[in-house]
């Protein structure tokens, strides 16, 4: 059975007749043969697609658990292996090809170039681990996009829902930009450029709306859009439309030529076009440092980015300035490339004069082919526009590998000076036990000498039993002549090891032995006391070299061998004990040297992937550490850990602070979100983006998690304002106890025909049948003379009627229905009050379908509202602040 139908079997009892569909999508995605799913693509389903499903009827925390443990059946059906293999880096590389400006995909490719030439061997194990890092590092990345991505699509939608009615191609365009990102976005992919333009003309969009100055042609029959202040009336400036021609034919006849005056804004307009002005400057700057991060460390390029995010905190616009900084970054990515390429090349030299000819016996091919292979990675990574970030690394490998060829050379020149010293000590040898090869002991030599090995030990043990031999053969025959006396003392003295301080002794003794008529007797006790000297050397030498063995760690071979031949009277050279510690401690050194600065690398991509947390200072000892690396110490790692432990559980402890943030925000406003009208139209983008951020939040990083938070703290004061509207709407109908005036005024409820509907963004779960409309009256209207209209606060964009009446008729405004209709509803409205409060009304509301009456007694006059129900708070703000004003007159 395939891995799809095990998979299939073992959602189906969760999701029943969805699986099939959920996992049709999920492969479809992926791009791959359901026959063919592999573990990572399955992981990769069950944690999008599959998570998401299970939500909708399950706590996040069932679903989450569930999926938990399908996902450790699933690696314990496969034997525990995790990722699967080339074949998996290559699906899940097909993911991420789009976004070539990433630098991990770039670095991506360059492995799988490499892994597709040798898919075998250790490097190439190492490398599909990195891959497989590299793959997760993209995903993190990729969910923060789509976050963000979707408050681009939020913000948008709430901008074409603001602007929509101007028309024109300019919102044609942004309608079509926006759906094309929506169809992207669906599919879990980025559209960075349809965002950047969608943003820009949004931005213009808005603007023009912002300014109150936009227009139709001349021929247009609709109003001009007018914007006023919530405080204060503002006169609306007649706008300017400049066209070549009444009309036109095709996509041109729907434009509008739109021009803004900006003299002609108050300051609040002019203000608000500023703040669009400044957060379109800060999503570009955020941009920039996302784009050139690589290059954000160097001084000159952090300078002027603190500059410009100083100006900006202050309100400042950049202009220029953030033009000429992206020029400086590119310049700044330019350079940082051109200096790795360099390096690229000096390594690339270096690798060749170790693959040449001189070093072809010595160097380690595997060690080079590995090296040669994670340089292609470089180069790969360079191809793509990234900076590779492990060349030290990698020059730090080369330096230990051009030492270890080094050495392999001087032990191989060692080796042939040592045979030539054997090929010596042989034919030595030969000439002075030729009269007794018939002797056991010579035979059991010779042969050993001829089957002896080129190394110093074996050469100080055939030269010391030479000597024992000699001397044997010494006592066995007395009368010896004079020259195997001498040869006897000469193999003596040779067999004795050089020390320093004793070089001249040794020599005079050589000296003299060889030269004819000396004292055999003089020349022996003489060399028995440059034996006893040479022994207590040999002896201090030898405790040296155990305590530094000691100290160091190291188990040294031969030491013990050597220091049980000097108890048995033969005397070791240390010399070889010596080098081979010095061998082994500077082996001991490089091998630390290359291990600590594989974790300092592993511990700045640690520190680069939790950026915005206060990573300088984890940055800072890393550099330390490796300045002490280069000057040949061993730094201490305890102060980086500690501080990477710190800065994840900081980042632990934010994400958690921003969920129960995230929590409360939303509860609080799906509370109120009932109420309508201008402040829940503002939460609403900020409301999508929060709730998509419900999800992802355990996936993001710390970019995304402080985005969550930065966009909680601008929702929250608007839900405190949404609070404290509900709490003023409920004051006010516990004043007015206006519950009983829906059934009398129910004159409202059949409107004329000419009062229009505004159409709704959704149908009515329960539309009420059209009731056929009653003879009435034309509507009545009387225009003021006066400038100073005095009904100029209550007509804003969305009052179909506003009237002052009296009890002999229409004083100014207009009505929806017959002036008596209105008297009659005052006079009702009296006589309620009266019998229920037994006081005057100060105002009444009746809740329409779409719309709401807002009836104010004054006196002998009443102020008579139609309008959209969500301006009803900010009409009745200016029914208070003008009260007074409409009683005098």
């Amino acid at each position: 059975m395939s891995l799809y139908q095990n998979l299939f079997q073992s959602l189906e009892p969760f999701l029943g007749a969805k699986t099939q569909s959920i996992l049709e999508e999920g492969v479809r995605r992926l791009g791959v043969d359901p026959d063919r799913l592999d573990v990572t693509q399955a992981e990769s389903i069950l944690k999008r697609l599959v998570y998401r499903e299970l939500q909708s009827n399950r706590t996040p925390a069932e679903a989450r658990s569930l999926v938990d443990g399908l996902l450790k059946e699933l690696r314990e059906q496969s034997g525990g292996k995790e990722g699967g293999g080339l074949a998996a880096l290559e699906a899940g590389f097909k993911r991420f090809s789009l976004y070539l400006d990433w630098p991990e995909v770039a670095r991506l490719r360059g492995i799988l170039s490499v892994l597709r030439k040798e898919p075998e061997g250790s490097e190439a194990s190492r490398m599909l681990k990195e891959g497989q890092e590299l793959l997760r590092q993209l995903e993190e990345r990729l969910q923060s996009a789509l976050l963000r991505q979707t408050r681009d699509i939020a913000d948008l939608q709430a901008v074409f829902e603001r602007v929509k009615m101007i028309g024109g191609p300019k919102i044609r365009r942004l309608e079509s930009l926006i759906r094309q990102i929506q169809e992207a976005h669906s599919s879990e992919t980025l559209a960075q450029a349809e965002v950047e333009r969608a943003r820009t003309l949004a931005a213009e969009l808005r603007k023009l709306v912002e300014s109150s100055a936009i227009s139709a042609p001349r021929n247009a029959t609709e109003p001009a859009l007018v914007v006023e202040d919530e405080e204060e009336p503002v006169v609306a400036v007649e706008p300017v439309v400049e066209t070549d021609a009444p009309e036109a034919v095709g996509e041109a006849g729907g434009a509008w030529d739109i021009v803004i005056d900006l003299d002609s804004l108050s300051q609040e307009q002019q203000s608000r076009i500023r703040e669009i002005d400044l957060a379109e400057e800060r999503r570009r700057l955020e941009t920039l440092k996302e784009r050139y991060a690589a290059v954000l460390s160097r001084a000159a390029v952090a300078e002027e980015l603190a500059r410009l995010e100083a100006e900006l905190a202050q309100g400042n616009l950049l202009g220029e300035a953030l033009s000429a900084l992206e020029q400086q970054l590119k310049s700044a990515q330019t350079e940082a490339i051109s200096e790795a390429r360099a390096r690229y090349e000096w390594l690339t030299d270096r690798m060749r004069q170790l693959s040449s000819p001189a070093h072809r016996d010595d160097v380690d091919t595997a060690r080079l082919a590995a090296l040669a292979a994670r340089l292609t990675v470089a180069w790969e990574t360079l191809q793509g526009g990234a900076v590779p970030q492990d060349l030290l690394e990698l020059a730090e490998d080369v330096q230990a590998l051009e030492a270890e060829t080094r050495s392999r050379r001087e032990n191989r020149e060692r080796l042939a000076r040592l045979s030539q010293v054997l090929e010596a000590l042989r034919a030595e040898a030969e000439s002075a036990l030729a009269t007794y090869r018939n002797h056991p002991q010579v035979q059991a030599y010779l042969a050993r000498l001829a089957q002896a090995k080129p190394d110093e030990a074996s050469l100080q043990a055939l030269r010391q039993d030479f000597s024992a031999l000699m001397v044997a053969l010494t006592k066995e025959q007395k009368e010896r002549d004079e020259r195997l006396k001498r040869s006897s003392l000469k193999a003596a003295a040779q067999a004795l090891p050089v020390m320093p301080g004793l070089e001249i002794h040794h020599a005079q003794l050589l000296q003299q032995i060889e030269t004819p008529g000396s004292d055999l007797v003089a020349l022996e006790n003489y060399l028995q006391q440059l034996t006893q000297r040479t022994r207590d050397l040999v002896a201090q030498r030898l405790e040296a070299l155990a305590q530094k063995a000691q100290q160091m760690g190291i188990e040294l071979e031969g030491l013990a061998e050597a220091q049980a031949a000097l108890a048995e009277e033969r005397i070791p050279d240390p010399a070889a004990l010596e080098r081979l510690l010095e061998e082994r401690v500077n082996e001991q050194a490089n091998q630390r040297r290359r291990q600590l600065a594989g974790e300092l690398s592993r511990y700045e991509a640690a520190a680069q992937g939790l950026r915005g947390l206060g990573e300088e200072k984890l940055l800072g000892l890393i550099t330390e550490a490796r300045n002490r690396l280069a000057l040949g110490e061993i730094p201490d790692t305890a102060p980086i850990k500690a501080e990477l432990t710190r800065l994840v559980q900081l980042q632990d402890n934010l994400r958690a602070e921003v969920a129960v943030s995230l929590a409360d925000l939303l509860e609080r406003f799906n509370a109120h979100r009932a109420m309508g009208g201008e402040t829940v139209i503002r939460l609403k983008p900020m409301i999508e983006f929060l709730t998509s951020a419900v999800e992802r939040l355990a996936r993001v990083g710390p970019s995304g998690i402080l985005e969550v938070r930065q966009a909680i703290a601008e929702a929250m004061p608007l839900v405190k304002q949404l609070e404290e509207e509900h709490k003023a709407a409920m004051a006010l109908m516990q004043d007015l106890k206006g519950g009983e005036l829906d059934a009398l005024l129910g004159i409202f409820d059949a409107q004329p025909q000419a009062v229009p509907r505004p159409p709704a963004s959704t149908p009515a779960s329960n539309p009420v049948p059209p009731t056929p409309a009653p003879e009435v009256e034309p509507a009545e209207e009387v225009v003021a003379e006066d400038p100073g209209d005095a009904l100029a606060p209550f007509r804003l964009r969305g009052v179909e009627a506003v009237a002052l009446v009296s009890e002999d008729g229409l004083l100014m405004g207009k009505l929806p229905t017959t002036f008596q209709s209105v008297r009659t509803a005052f006079s009702d409205l009296s006589s309620l009050a009266g019998e229920l409060a037994g006081a005057t009304t100060r105002l009444a509301v009746v809740s329409l379908p779409h719309n709401v009456v807002i009836m104010v007694p004054l006196g002998e006059k009443g102020l008579f509202i139609l309008a959209e129900k969500p301006l009803l708070s900010r009409l009745l703000t200016q029914v208070e602040r003008h009260r007074a004003e409409l009683a005098r007159l």
